[in-house]
């Protein structure tokens, strides 16, 4: 009997894994829900943080949670018929983030053998209670509404924790509310090999993009013993899907093949799909408006165009040297 339960749990996780096909207009979604965790909290829960939030005029129910102890931070809201859940990432300078990153693991009571960075589940269990009580609440006004959840950087990890959490909430709790996606941005690398392999079968419906020579994915180290969890899509410079990753591993020929520290990139970490990943006025936006002068319906204009204008346009050199470095 055990033998058919795992030729059916891998039957199942190949089916999703097939069924996920990387969109780079409905990533952009999942991007702009998550530079809207960056935004001041009041700013979130009135939706008025400028052409971020209006990327999504039809949020509503926000319902924001937050722990100044490790700065924790996030939202829930139901947007386009789905109940979504994103995490903020560090409020710290980046690079202290990183060069200060302490690969401690603690135990992950939720799968045998499991344990995952010790800073990162600290920073979910600060904001556990009040999320699970404000989800709650969401899927009694929407007790059928998929799921969807995201993060950037640190908030990419504290997502992969808490969607486990979730997706036991919603069984302990029968539930008819189901997990959609979990859809991630610079994730680093989150707990141990088992936490990785628990995860992946409690959750295949996993994206989790990487920008080009972006520094984060690669820490903590493997041979430290953590890995990824769920599909890489792992994006160049132009921000184009590189080519298939191998789903529920990490592929040596994708992110991982960059194994020179010299080609890491902090500012690659800070800028996905055209578009800063923080509480800041996009690209596209910006420069569509010094182009046309009209505001209005730039974020609808053909998303290559905007990166590509972007791309060879002297104010994203300003946004950088002012503006990236400070996060």
């Amino acid at each position: 009997m055990l033998r058919y339960n795992k030729i059916y749990i891998f039957i199942l996780a190949f089916f999703v894994v097939q069924c996920i096909q990387y969109d780079k207009v409905e990533s952009l979604n999942y991007l702009f829900y998550q530079k809207a965790s960056y935004c001041p909290r009041n700013n979130i829960t009135n939706w008025e943080c400028g052409n971020i939030c209006k990327f999504h005029p039809s949020m509503k129910d926000i319902l924001v949670y937050y722990n100044d102890t490790h700065a924790a931070q996030g939202y829930l809201g139901f947007d386009r018929g789905q109940i979504v859940i994103t995490f903020r990432g560090s409020t710290r300078t980046l690079t202290n983030w990183i060069y200060n990153f302490d690969v401690k693991k603690s135990p992950f009571q939720k799968c045998q053998n499991c344990s995952v960075h010790s800073g990162f589940l600290k920073t979910y269990i600060d904001i556990k209670e009040q999320l699970l009580q404000n989800l709650d609440n969401l899927i009694f006004k929407y007790p059928q509404a998929p799921i969807i959840i995201s993060g950037h950087s640190l908030g990419a990890a504290i997502a992969t924790i808490a969607a486990i959490d979730i997706q036991h909430f919603l069984s302990e709790n029968s539930y008819q509310n189901t997990i959609k996606e979990v859809h991630t941005f610079g994730s680093p690398r989150v707990g141990n090999q088992a936490f990785a392999e628990y995860y992946n079968k409690l959750i295949p419906q996993t994206v989790r993009v990487v920008n080009n020579y972006d520094i984060v994915p690669h820490i903590p180290p493997n041979n430290i013993g953590y890995y990824h969890v769920g599909t890489e899509v792992w994006l160049n410079k132009q921000f184009i899907q590189q080519k298939d990753c191998q789903p529920f591993k990490e592929d040596d020929s994708c992110s991982k093949s960059v194994r020179s520290i010299v080609s890491y990139s902090i500012f690659d970490h800070v800028n996905y799909l055209g578009n800063d990943t923080g509480c800041k006025a996009p690209f596209s936006e910006i420069i569509c408006y010094l182009e046309s002068g009209i505001e209005q319906g730039c974020v609808d204009q053909d998303l290559e165009e905007a990166i590509s204008k972007s791309r060879n346009n002297k104010i994203r050199l300003l946004f950088l040297t002012q503006e990236f470095l400070q996060n």
